[in-house]
């Protein structure tokens, strides 16, 4: 039976997922006790978000394996050649594979060789890159200079392993110390894989090198610029996505770097907002014209929004607009749309907010409004 997209993620990990990788490790290991790995993976399932399942489901293959890991690495390893791809129209089979990532560094951690090993061949059906973290912490050189190999192998999951496990912010899972206070850490590796011919891969290295514009900016944007330097498209594709962040923060080196006007010249029309009052759930419409000066104009027109906060302290959020090319003395308006339905990423809270229309991180008008609340 098909799981239903839309379903929260947590769901594509219940009691089929359990029942997927019991029969798995049936199939690797004939004395794999199937029946007691599910219920003790079942129970008290329904009550946890998603990485505490991934967890409790994980804590219940470790308690239901040998106690050898080297046992296990061939065992978790059987399971990956023969993970059953989904079926036309099921979604969330990765899921299922989660729980085996996080048997290798609960068993495996004492032993480098092996746990990184086992990672390489489970990566390609679902990702290692929350599982090779702990090795990357304790073992920050030897996992290195491993990972240098893997940018050379033949499976674009493994090469993408490379960039996304040392990502510095990786979202979901902890941080690792070494990678933190070291982001260039990383760079080298992204040198060697920014012209990698997988999309899957070239967009990890531009992930990667956000997290990095985050922490150092001068360093993304020198890593930018050396790549710019023979600039192909899928470079460009990389660069652009890579300093997202940098140009919702308006960083003013940025905007040149992507073709566009490092100093901008334009008048703005009077902002406009509607309705002044938004009912909690609605959405606002808001912005103003623009005209540019003497000479023709690469713009980043994006806007931001300074929200209410809970205890009156305010939180402004860039949002990303669109590119445009506008000739000498063209006048064009920019409006937006910003919806308050509520989502599991951010709060709303009632009060006043305001808005702002960006021009190359400029800010060229803005305005008031109300959240009303529920």
């Amino acid at each position: 039976m098909a799981e239903d997209a839309r379903a929260p993620f947590k769901e594509h990990l219940g009691p089929a997922a359990v029942a997927r990788i019991a029969a798995a490790f049936t199939r690797a290991h004939a004395d794999f006790d199937a029946e007691g790995f599910t219920r003790a993976a079942v129970e008290g399932l329904d009550a946890l978000e998603l990485t505490p399942r991934v967890a409790h489901v994980g804590e219940a293959l470790v308690r239901h394996l040998p106690a050898d890991f080297a046992e296990v690495s061939v065992i978790l390893q059987r399971v990956a050649r023969a993970w059953a791809p989904a079926a036309p129209g099921e979604t969330g089979v990765g899921f299922a594979a989660w729980p085996l990532f996080h048997v290798v560094p609960a068993m495996g951690l004492h032993d480098f060789d092996r746990g990184m090993e086992t990672l390489r061949v489970l990566t390609p059906i679902f990702s290692a890159e929350g599982a090779i973290r702990p090795f990357i912490d304790r073992y920050p050189e030897a996992a290195f200079e491993r990972l240098h190999a893997w940018v050379d192998d033949p499976d674009p999951h493994v090469r993408r392993l490379v960039s996304e496990g040392t990502r510095p912010r990786l979202p979901w899972f902890a941080r690792v110390a070494y990678l933190t206070r070291t982001p260039r850490a990383g760079l080298g590796l992204l040198d060697r894989l920014v012209d990698d011919p997988s999309l899957y891969v070239r967009r990890s290295v531009a992930n990667h090198l956000n997290d990095i514009s985050r922490a150092d900016p001068d360093l993304a944007i020198g890593a930018a610029r050396r790549w710019l330097s023979a600039p192909t498209l899928e470079r460009r594709w990389i660069v652009r996505h890579a300093l997202r962040s940098l140009v919702k923060a308006g960083h003013p080196e940025v905007f040149a770097l992507l073709g566009h006007d490092a100093q901008v010249a334009f008048s703005a029309g009077p902002a406009h907002v509607a309705p002044a009052a938004v009912p909690f759930g609605g959405r606002v419409s808001f912005g103003l014209s623009l005209t540019t000066g003497d000479t023709p104009a690469r713009w980043v027109v994006d806007y931001a929004v300074t929200f209410a906060g809970a205890r009156g302290q305010p939180r402004r959020k860039v949002f990303k607009g669109s590119a445009c090319t506008l000739a000498a003395g063209e006048t064009r308006a920019f409006a937006f749309v910003h919806d308050f339905r509520p989502i599991t990423t951010r709060r709303y809270y009632p009060g006043p907010h305001a808005f702002e229309v960006l021009v190359n991180g400029q800010v060229a008008g803005g305005g008031a409004f109300e959240l009303l609340a529920p």
